[in-house]
């Protein structure tokens, strides 16, 4: 008894699986309150139609009614809603369908680009499964279909399989969990759900949304890098076509172009260069003092650190453009760190800034002693700031003490806090880089 307790307690801590993240998203105290409105909500959405809510809800004033007073018709009515219901519930439980489900997509996408999704339902039933509703479980708040239709399936033999396909679109970056995968028939009147659902699939990963800069105004070009890095002597990469010449002694016959040679009637081969490409580093900044409520509650995002990530993302492809390797650091995560490697180091970038969220119980950290080393060998830093304070401001004089190249960008929603007092330094407003206003830094 005391083993099927616990197995219970954890069951309901762990939330509903329904919504793929069971237990996923709550760290340290659980509110059971927050858990059993978790739950109504899974159970409502789950099974109950919108004409089923609302009979639920017409029906409920009627029934106490029929139990206060002796007018027939009240009692009448109220029997007959509920009769309604239960003959629903009761034959949809006898024909309930069997199915099998599986849904697949895509792993990344772009902000506010579709994304379709791939259904395959094989009915493993010996009777027909009759209006089969796939998918009707509510997206996460960041996700919307693409249009209003839900995939619908009239009826489905015993042994049918039938493929269907939906489009959603994202609305923000960030690693997104959709709900199981479920098919459910609301027959016969419409009014409750049967059903069966799939397995969790993965995240859907979304990538923040930005305009492509056309020029950055970069620190001194002494420092970008100064001894370079040969992207021939890496795995995958080969040396960079030049052009072509006259035959030396000593070159390699395999060089030899024929098409040339049969062209002028002598020897000519390719020549080729080691590629070289510059080295920078990109910080990012996700610490915010804390947001006021009224700014909490009139605002689904908080639009100046979502600004900032776009940015971010902005200033990684404009330098991925130039041929520069970057290494992206995100102070006190350790975790959140890349360093230079092939030339698709820039997905690897903004899958850290679609994942990226913001900090406010914790001030802006200082940097170690090895990755202001590590900072000093590189030469030269791209650092995006979310305000300019005492520590930020401490932390960039520190760079420049050790004779970092710095670049400071400013993302703000206002002002900053101090007077942004820097060479190099450009302090951008967060509703003009959301809007697409900011093509230079």
């Amino acid at each position: 008894m005391i083993g099927f307790i616990r197995k219970a307690q954890k069951l309901f801590y762990d939330g509903p699986a329904l919504f793929n993240y069971p237990g996923r998203r709550m760290s340290g105290y659980r509110s059971p309150n927050v858990l059993i409105g978790q739950w109504l909500h899974a159970f409502t959405v789950k099974h109950f139609t919108v004409s089923g809510r609302m009979l639920i809800l017409i029906t409920g004033p009627f029934f106490v009614a029929g139990l206060t007073t002796l007018l027939t018709p009240v009692y009448f009515l109220s029997f007959t809603l509920a009769s309604l219901f239960i003959v629903d519930f009761v034959v949809g439980w006898l024909l309930r369908p069997r199915v099998a489900i599986t849904r697949t997509f895509q792993e990344s996408s772009d902000c506010h680009a579709p994304v379709r999704i791939d259904y395959t339902v094989r009915n493993l039933g010996r009777l027909p499964a009759w209006n089969l509703y796939v998918d009707a479980v509510p997206l996460p708040t960041v996700l919307r279909p693409a249009d209003d239709a839900i995939p619908y399936v009239d009826h489905l033999m015993p042994g049918e399989e039938v493929q269907l396909t939906r489009e959603i679109v994202a609305e923000r970056r960030g690693s997104h969990l959709l709900p199981l995968p479920t098919a459910d028939s609301a027959f016969p009147f419409g009014l409750w759900r049967w059903g069966c659902h799939g397995l969790p699939t993965h995240p859907l990963l979304v990538y923040p949304e930005y305009t492509r800069l056309s020029h950055i105004v970069m620190p001194s070009r002494e420092r970008v890098q100064h001894r370079g890095i040969s992207a021939g002597d890496r795995a995958g990469h080969s040396m960079e076509f030049l052009g072509c010449r006259e035959y030396r002694h000593g070159d390699n016959p395999r060089h030899i172009h024929a098409q040339s040679w049969a062209r002028l009637g002598q020897p000519i081969v390719k020549e080729f260069r080691e590629e070289t490409m510059h080295r920078i580093t990109l910080i990012a900044d996700v610490y915010m003092p804390p947001l006021a409520q009224w700014y909490k509650l009139t605002r689904r995002i908080n639009t100046q650190f979502e600004a900032a990530m776009s940015l971010t993302a902005a200033v990684a492809d404009r330098l991925h453009e130039d041929s520069f390797t970057i290494d992206m650091l995100v102070p006190g995560y350790e975790d959140h760190r890349l360093r230079e490697c092939d030339r698709d180091h820039l997905w690897n970038i903004l899958e850290m800034l679609a994942c990226l969220d913001e900090v406010t119980d914790v001030v802006f950290p200082e940097l170690s002693s090895d990755d202001m080393v590590e900072l000093a060998e590189i030469g030269a830093v791209i650092i995006v700031l979310l305000d300019w304070d005492g520590r930020r401001r401490e932390l960039v004089q520190n760079m420049l003490a050790a004779g970092i190249q710095v670049k400071v960008i400013i993302a703000t929603r206002r002002r900053t806090t101090l007077p942004v007092d820097v060479p190099a330094a450009t302090v951008v407003l967060a509703k003009d880089i959301m809007a697409g206003h900011v093509t230079e830094v």
